[in-house]
């Protein structure tokens, strides 16, 4: 041990200025949100949002992970990685976050860009995890509401049960690495606070989880509400899935087994009890039962369900006759066997009904499944070679199709990243709780192969983009025929030093989409070309900006094109943080329309799209009470210069304008 303090101290000796700079504590809400900035809208962020509050909530275990643990956070290259790994072996664990520097392909930006998702601390017993928990400052208390001022169609004719406020609390003891105890309750706008009827009694949402980690043998516990995910998520997949975005190398998923649920997301998700037991050091038992009610379009003809629905709203008759319909019960497990650079593992996966599942007969659904049960099998490894990672699943579902998914991540040098996928996905592969990289939504009817780089020519200048090319060989039901396409993306980052950093982007599109309007259905190839030009500059004071233009060109039956552009302003001071943005968007129909991810209030997300012409702000207000007490309010407006309607049926809204104010309290304890 005097040997490894004393190469640390060496080598951190000209660092230490900077490790001064690791110090300050880290706003988590500011920190995700730039990190999701970076990746583009055209990332699956709901997703990649909620992996990084799951990994700040119980964050990676740096002295005990593996690499497919850090490889999930998508912040970190191979080659970055295996050098983590790799000093941990030779040099034993970190005693503590400014050990990192020891880690030559480790910057310090990269360094603060994932203290917040790791954990230095040692394993401790159940004893003093619930002694930590309750004497820590992790735990907290948030509730918030919000309202749109204008009502929509559905409060104006009363269709709509519930008044127009949306509501959530949350409720969270928290010993970050070790235990969670959370308890979520929300509404929607429309919807009844709380119901006591014969179809259903309680708050419309509610979700309570108790989760345990690294307690002896017992790895993972979970009751109430979790998640799964194994192998590339063919049949478990938690939806921690960034998807394809500026970053290119995201084609790869990571087993983290059983984890708590945290979302809002009224959807995909168990209730019941997951545990993960260690049966050697290397080989792990995951076993898993959930019964829940679904909600689902019940027949009027036959004791069957057409679909299911997943939107969680319960604000009209139809609405509410359909929660909770249906009941389903899932069990399972996963054998695991893993070290430092292998893992291969088997599932056995078990659906069942109360009532059959039965899609309306038309030609896109011959392969959907049908019935009461389903039962899925897979096989799942990865392989670590220095800076070389090999991966894959094959699942098949019992009597009907398979699927695969499989590939490669490389560092081929200090500056080159590259990664190459394929999957397979037959029409009549069922997985109902899969969520693995791919095109279609659902994980079936699919082929393709995916190429990303990432190249820094330069500390201060890096290329990256991905190619993935795909096709369809069963009709879809949005396009009458069988199909194919592509898209790719192109960025060029310059960051000067820690002042600006400015990108270049061009996304490209192309695949085929259906006519509307004609009698007979037919499709035609829809082309759609994305330029991105973005700057985000800092005075090194507590003032930030960020300056956006967004063009699109659609190639169609009607070519259009649209256009957006917006800045944003933050401003920090000693108890109050602002922040502000002012768009507008100009485009010629839905087909050219634009998407820009905007920052929200704590634990909130919005992605909102926009075509025709108009113009959008919004500004958050962040405000410190006390020391444990803050205020948090977001106002954002809409106008639109091209209509008098916004939006269509129960949630249309009559006039030109949507405004929204949303108000947050936190209180930590």
């Amino acid at each position: 041990m005097q040997s490894k303090a004393l190469f640390i101290w060496l080598l951190c000796l000209p660092l230490v200025g900077f490790a001064q700079e690791v110090t300050p504590p880290i706003n988590i809400e500011d920190h995700i949100n730039d990190i999701l900035l970076s990746k583009g809208e055209e990332a699956d962020n709901r997703s990649y949002y909620e992996l990084l509050v799951q990994f700040y909530n119980n964050p990676i275990a740096i002295n005990t992970c593996s690499a497919s643990e850090l490889l999930v956070l998508e912040l970190l290259s191979t080659r970055q990685i295996d050098d983590i790994l790799t000093y941990r072996t030779e040099y034993g664990f970190f005693a503590n976050k400014y050990e990192l520097l020891s880690v030559l392909s480790l910057s310090l930006e990269g360094i603060k860009e994932i203290l917040p998702f790791l954990s230095f601390t040692k394993p401790i017993n159940v004893g003093a995890v619930l002694k930590q928990t309750i004497s820590d400052n992790n735990n907290y208390l948030l509730a918030s509401g919000s309202r749109s001022l204008e009502l929509a169609d559905g409060f104006q004719s009363n269709k709509f049960y519930g008044d127009p406020y949306q509501y959530n609390l949350r409720l969270k003891f928290v010993n970050p690495g070790h235990t969670s105890l959370g308890i979520t309750l929300q509404k929607d706008p429309g919807e009844l606070l709380f119901r006591n009827d014969t179809l259903y009694k309680g708050p419309d949402f509610y979700s309570v989880h108790y989760y345990i980690q690294n307690q002896g043998r017992i790895k993972q516990l979970a009751l109430g509400d979790y998640k799964l995910q194994f192998g590339q998520g063919l049949l478990l997949g938690a939806g921690f899935l960034v998807g394809k975005n500026a970053s290119s190398i995201t084609s790869i998923q990571t087993t983290l087994k059983v984890q708590p649920y945290t979302s809002l997301t009224e959807f995909r998700f168990f209730r019941g009890v997951g545990t993960t037991i260690s049966l050697t050091s290397e080989l792990e038992l995951s076993m898993f039962y959930s019964n829940k009610r679904k909600d689902a379009s019940i027949s009027n003809l036959e004791p069957n369900f057409t679909s299911l629905r997943t939107n969680g709203l319960h604000r009209t008759a139809s609405e509410i006759a359909a929660q909770n319909s249906i009941r389903e019960e899932v069990a399972g497990a996963a054998l695991t066997y893993s070290n430092k650079s292998s893992e291969l593992g088997i599932i056995g996966l078990y659906n069942k009904f109360d009532k059959p599942f039965n899609p309306q007969s038309t030609l896109a659904n011959i392969y959907k499944f049908r019935g009461q049960e389903n039962f899925n099998i897979s096989a799942f490894g990865r392989y670590n070679y220095k800076n070389i990672t090999v991966y894959g699943e094959v699942a098949h579902t019992l009597n009907n199709g398979s699927a695969i998914n499989a590939g490669v991540i490389a560092s081929l040098s200090k500056n080159v990243d590259f990664s190459f996928q394929y999957r397979y996905l037959d029409p009549n592969f069922y997985s109902f709780y899969g969520v693995s990289f791919s095109e279609n939504s659902s994980l079936a009817n699919e082929r393709g192969a995916y190429w990303g780089v990432n190249i820094r020519l330069s500390p201060s200048l890096t290329v990256m983009g991905y190619y993935d090319m795909y096709k369809f060989p069963w009709l879809k039901s949005t396009v009458p025929q069988p199909s194919t396409g592509n898209d790719g993306l192109f960025r060029l980052t310059y960051k000067l030093k820690k002042s600006a950093m400015f990108y270049t982007q061009v996304q490209s599109e192309q695949k085929d989409r259906s006519i509307s309007g004609t009698i007979i259905k037919e499709a035609r190839n829809h082309r759609l070309i994305k330029y991105v030009l973005n700057l985000d500059y800092n005075l090194e004071s507590n003032i930030t900006f960020r300056s956006r233009l967004q063009w699109t060109k659609s190639y169609f039956v009607e070519n259009q094109i649209g256009l957006l552009i917006y800045q944003d302003i933050n401003l920090k001071l000693r108890k109050v943080t602002l922040s502000g943005r002012y768009a507008i968007f100009d485009t010629q129909g839905f087909l050219s329309r634009q998407y820009m991810f905007e920052k929200g209030i704590l634990f909130s997300f919005n992605t909102p799209q926009f075509s025709g012409k108009g113009v959008r702000y919004y500004f958050i207000a962040k405000y410190s009470l006390l020391k444990a007490l803050t205020l948090r309010a977001k106002w954002s407006q809409t106008i639109y210069y091209d209509r008098t309607l916004i939006g269509s049926g129960l949630s249309q809204i009559s006039g030109n304008k949507r405004s929204q104010i949303t108000v947050q309290l936190k209180y930590d304890f």
